[in-house]
């Protein structure tokens, strides 16, 4: 039976290299003995034999398997695992799972395991198996620090300083970052000077903490401004930013991730017969080739660009195509990875302005928040925050959605304590040469509790002279268009309408040509713009309409450039 097996390898083998016409490298086993002698047929058929088995490419060990005529293959029992690095955990499931038999070729139900494929090769007796986990291990995730610490430290200053008449007017700042064992310190402050109608120095501490990373979680403990990390998608929130507080904070980080690519959802794979490479093309252009050898083996997307897109892999064995397959590849482009669902911020401690006299008030009551998000789905990421600033709550939710490749959908709800309520959406598609964005938002505020929108501050001191709404609905949609003329020109369109708003609502219009190209022979940029706003306070109330005109251009040698504008 060895050497009739000896003889059917090395007769498959010749025939499989006078093929030239193959339309496919995965081989049925069917398929593979058509070229065998008849009374060889017997001892591949419904009898014990004995193979190597291989899972996405590590060896799993010698075994006795039972192959039918039906592509099924059935194992038996290992027989020789001391080479093989796979703990007998592992083996102890796949036999149980195989113990039944499985067709071989794609996994399309019921797949045991999260198996892919099954392949089996005459050539070399080699029973295949690929998982969804053929490339997602192997790797390190993270940085080690060093066992012993380290220590150092860091300063940046920086200095402005101008003078308007007598006064002398100025700014410094420094920032400190220090490094003792495991811990990271940092300090940052700052002094100015200005000449208001009452000059004073001021002074102000923004940071002053230790904090310690592990592997994907940091811990902070000091006086710090609250605010997301290694976030995805922040929900927006009205009212008041966090400011300055002394607690602690706990959250997800990024900052120890080694960066090992990304691999495709769905592995693609190939079974060579012969040595081979594999080379991968996108809407007809070659983007990426590999080495292959004989067997079921998973190709590597690591190294493949970001994104949902179709490939056509091709096989080459002997300096020929022996197959021709379209694939998908899927790497969206945002956070994707399932097997860490969830990232966060906590943080718990007392609003304060110590070593700061910039304010003149000092809330001093609680700060406490929560910032999440849940990958809900690859192409889903879900997030939600409540905090608690300035004694009020703020409660928010964001959506962000790669509907498809090439659109996106963005969304967020939230809500403040006496301050009001509101939403946004986003709709965002790019095309191959530019792009369309759709939004609409509409808050309900109430008068006169707020202070500050998406970080701008505004006065709503009552006025009793002045009769004012207990309540102000703003809404604001618009739509914008970028698009592509030739390689160096591209033309702009965006069109909005408020209402509600502290200037005066209606239609706004804005268009813009974009120009690249030389101006005596140096490179220069022209842009064009025409706008149609309505009127506020700085236009007397009434519409706001003009054409501007710019040039930028290179001057002399590189780093020089003169710009002007004309409107």
């Amino acid at each position: 039976m060895a050497v009739g097996c000896c003889v059917a390898a090395v007769w498959l083998a010749e025939a499989g290299a006078s093929d030239e016409t193959g339309k496919t490298s995965q081989l049925g086993i069917l398929r593979q003995a058509e070229g065998l002698p008849k009374e060889f047929d017997e001892h591949f058929f419904d009898v014990p034999l004995a193979v190597r088995i291989d899972l996405d490419g590590r060896l799993l060990g010698e075994a006795m398997v039972v192959l039918g005529r039906d592509e099924r293959v059935q194992l038996l029992e290992f027989t020789d695992t001391h080479e093989s690095q796979e703990p007998d955990t592992v083996r102890q499931r796949w036999s149980e799972a195989l113990q039944a038999g499985q067709a071989l070729g794609n996994c399309v139900k019921a797949c045991p395991q999260d198996l892919v494929a099954l392949h089996y090769s005459l050539v070399n007796s080699q029973l295949s198996i690929l998982t969804r986990n053929a490339e997602r291990d192997q790797q390190a995730a993270w940085y080690r620090l060093p066992e012993q610490g380290s220590q150092g430290v860091i300063l940046r200053n920086q200095l402005n300083l101008s003078r308007d008449g007598e006064e002398t007017v100025g700014r410094y700042a420094l920032r400190g970052q220090g490094s003792v064992g495991n811990w990271t310190t940092v300090a940052e402050a700052q002094v100015d000077r200005s000449n208001e109608e009452r000059p004073q120095t001021r002074h102000r501490v923004d940071e002053l903490f230790a904090e310690r990373v592990h592997e994907d979680n940091f811990y902070r403990l000091g006086y710090f401004t609250p605010g997301a990390q290694a976030m995805s998608r922040q929900p927006r929130l009205l009212g008041n930013s966090p400011d300055t507080t002394l607690g602690l904070m706990f959250g997800s980080s990024d900052s120890l991730a080694i960066d090992n690519g990304k691999a495709s959802a769905t592995p693609i794979y190939v079974t060579p017969n012969r040595p081979g490479v594999v080379e991968i093309y996108r809407n007809g252009q070659l983007i990426n080739s590999q080495p292959v050898q004989p067997g079921l083996q998973a190709i590597d997307t690591r190294v493949l660009p970001g994104g949902i897109y179709e490939v056509e892999v091709r096989l080459i064995e002997d300096g020929q195509v022996t197959s021709r397959n379209e694939e998908f590849i899927y790497k969206p482009n945002n956070w994707s990875n399932s097997a860490s669902p969830w990232r966060y911020n906590l943080y718990l401690g007392q609003q304060s302005a110590l070593l700061s006299n910039w304010d003149d008030e000092d809330y001093g009551g609680l700060a406490a928040g929560v910032i999440t998000n849940y990958l809900l789905h690859p192409r889903l990421v879900v997030g939600l925050s409540a905090q608690r600033v300035d004694g009020q709550m703020q409660y928010g939710t964001s959506m962000d959605w790669d509907v498809l490749d090439r659109f996106k959908v963005f969304g967020n709800l939230f809500h403040t304590d006496e301050q009001g309520n509101g939403y946004d959406l986003q709709g965002v598609w790019h095309h191959q040469s530019g792009s369309v964005v759709l939004s609409h938002n509409r808050s309900w505020l109430d008068y006169p509790r707020q202070r500050r929108i998406d970080g701008y501050d505004y006065d709503y001191r009552y006025d009793e002279d002045r009769e004012q709404p207990r309540n102000r609905e703003l809404r604001q949609s618009s739509l914008s268009v970028s698009q592509r003329i030739t390689r160096k020109s591209t033309a702009t369109l965006r069109l909005s309408h408020s209402d509600g708003g502290y200037s005066n609502g209606g239609l706004a219009l804005d268009l813009g040509w974009s120009q690249h190209g030389q101006l005596m022979g140096s490179d220069a940029n022209w842009r064009v713009s025409v706008f149609d706003r309505p009127g506020n306070s700085s236009s007397g109330e009434q519409r706001n309409r003009g054409i501007n005109v710019s040039l930028s251009m290179s001057l002399g040698g590189p780093g020089r450039r003169i710009s002007g504008s004309l409107g």
